[in-house]
């Protein structure tokens, strides 16, 4: 190739590198050509409620950060916006706003300064809210209609008057007045003397009831499904109804979707609505499967099999396999759900468990009977339990056989499923046996355990965790008591700081046999650093005893929180105050809060 033609080429070359550079640079440049122009904007005089509407309406607030503002739009968003502040406090009842604004420009940013005098309001002069058709007997709209958010002499917020409309709305859908409807809502504004006239006329129409209700499904007896309605037919029409057959339906775990549709167009002449409740069940079987480590149990592992469905009138099944570094169970149940099966049912219960620590060594097989009854956030159980336990607990073993019946209410609100600022949790178990009854030993025991969350606003985020523990036992010869009904103290989930079960009177050797009585109480603060990430303190204290007035041994420490999604887990590093020496010991647990 000829010279010219190679350095021609090297030069086209070249000029197509320069314009790509060039092209790049342009690129990169532009943002900061468009960088846009630094704008405040101020609003004087206004409440915070006036104020956040005014900006919401104000477009120089809304195209501020525009990075393509220019000086031009600058000057016509601040010629518009008087127009736009009275749109936004008209709502208010603010029809007559004295407003005086500037935009200066001062060391190289754009103010924009709105001072609003609001005027006087426009008040409400005449409030006629007229009720016909069939609720006008009904008391919920007595009630309703003397709640209303609008009143004779206050002034007229528009978004009050969109309220009660909605209100009214709502109360005949979940009453059941399927054809109401307004016939006249108005309000007349006078400009002149700042008064407005609010007229609203509703006709509720006739009140629907509740028509027949059909199944569509073939897993379950239809007859199984009725004992879920939450109403009958010719009852009242409720949507609130509606929804709880629905909730019950999906709690129930039997089906994978639950759809409740009233058919209003085949309503009958008596205004009576037909109910179709479509269900897709879910799959028969589940299995489950978990990991887990404590410092009280170790490494544990556990395997879940249950059946959803048994036969067509809702029986379930399961067994549940555990498996820990301390000790193993196998334990199978049957249910079978009674007259209200989303809150009453029956259990049938068969296990056996293993359990072998510094304090104890347990073998135990039991079968026990329960019928279970849910009322609201109450948990009522009464059972009979019969179980026959081989143990050792320092110098005492035996073989003991027990008739046990008892009763076990619970009861839980709080507030999230994993984390909580706020709840509390009751239990309360009572149970015995009586000797020559089925039973080896005669005995009465109770324990009342309490947990709390609450939280502590003025240190920001924090919250105050309190647990208490206190158990009560009559019996005549205590070295016939079993092991599983002793108390024992001490623990990640007892007093921090001592050994799972290193608590309680001892025998002649010093080994800890378990006491009559158990008291623990615990006070913790948690603070959240970042994220779902926290520190903690505490002061644990406590003991199982043979008298209620015996020495209670103190733990103390600090702690590291992790918020996880599956719960919370724990690790913890406790000092036994009470302990030659003041040992520490580092002690982990993850599990719910209450």
């Amino acid at each position: 190739m000829p010279a010219a033609g190679r350095i021609g080429g090297r030069a086209a070359a070249w000029g197509r590198s320069l314009h790509r550079v060039l092209l790049a640079a342009v690129l990169l440049a532009a943002p900061a050509a468009y960088a846009g122009l630094p704008v405040q904007v101020e609003i004087r005089g206004l409440g915070d409620t006036l104020a956040d509407n005014v900006r919401a309406f104000l477009a120089i607030e809304q195209q501020k950060d525009d990075p393509h503002l220019t000086e031009a739009r600058l000057r016509r968003l601040y010629t518009e916006a008087p127009a736009q502040i009275r749109a936004a406090l008209a709502p208010f009842g603010y029809y007559h706003p004295v407003l005086h604004r500037e935009l200066i420009h001062n060391d190289g940013t754009w103010i924009a300064r709105f001072r609003v005098d609001p005027g006087p309001p426009v008040r409400i002069r005449t409030l006629d809210v007229r009720l016909t058709g069939a609720g006008r007997e009904d008391p919920a709209f007595g009630r309703l209609l003397r709640e209303l958010p609008l009143h004779r002499g206050a002034r007229l917020v528009q978004p009050q008057y969109t309220r009660a409309k909605r209100l009214l709305a709502q109360l005949a859908a979940v009453r059941g007045y399927l054809d109401a409807h307004f016939t006249r809502h108005e309000i007349r504004i006078d400009l002149n003397r700042n008064t407005a006239a609010v007229f609203l006329d509703f006709d509720t129409g006739p009140r629907y009831r509740f028509g027949a209700v059909s199944f569509r499904q073939t897993a379950l007896a239809p007859a199984f499904l009725r004992r879920y309605l939450p109403f009958h037919r010719g009852q009242f029409y409720s949507t609130a109804k509606l929804q709880e057959l629905q909730n019950a339906l999906v709690d129930s775990d039997y089906f994978r979707d639950v759809e409740v549709q009233p058919d209003l167009k085949r309503a009958t002449a008596d205004h009576e609505v037909p109910i179709s409740v479509y269900l897709k069940p879910g799959p028969a079987s589940r299995y489950t499967a978990g990991i887990g480590y404590g410092t009280d149990t170790g490494a544990r592992v556990s395997l879940g099999w249950s059946r959803r469905r048994i036969g067509r009138w809702g029986h379930h099944a399961g067994v549940e396999l555990k498996v820990s570094q301390i000790g193993n169970s196998l334990t199978a149940r049957y249910v079978i759900p009674l007259a209200r099966p989303r809150t009453d049912q029956f259990i049938a219960a068969t296990g056996i468990f293993n359990q072998r620590t510094d304090t104890s060594v347990i073998h135990s097989q039991n079968a026990s009977a329960t019928v279970q009854r849910v009322r609201g956030l109450l948990q009522e159980s009464l059972y009979l339990n019969f179980l026959h336990e081989q143990f050792r607990v320092g110098d005492q073993s035996g073989n003991s056989f027990l008739l046990m019946p008892g009763v076990a209410w619970q009861y839980i609100k709080k507030s999230g499923e994993t984390y909580s600022l706020r709840g509390y949790r009751l239990n309360l178990d009572v149970h015995g046996s009586v000797r020559h009854v089925g039973s080896d030993a005669t005995f009465l025991e109770s324990l009342l355990q309490a947990r709390a969350v609450h939280p502590v606003p003025f240190l920001g985020a924090g919250r105050l965790l309190l647990r208490g523990e206190l158990g009560l036992s009559w019996v005549p010869q205590f070295a016939s008591l079993p092991a599983s009904q002793r108390f024992f103290a001490g623990g990640a989930q007892s007093v921090r700081g001592y050994a799972y079960q290193s608590l309680g009177p001892t025998d002649a050797g010093g080994q800890v046999v378990g006491g009559r009585y158990l008291i623990v109480g615990s006070v913790e603060y948690e603070h959240r650093v970042w994220r779902n990430w926290g520190i903690a303190g505490f002061y644990d204290v406590g003991n199982a005893l043979d008298r209620l007035n015996g020495k209670l041994d103190r733990g103390v420490g600090f702690g590291i929180r992790w918020h996880s999604p599956v719960g919370p887990i724990r690790i913890d590093f406790a000092w036994a105050l009470d302990l030659p020496g003041k040992p520490i010991r580092v002690q982990f647990s993850m599990g719910p809060d209450l």
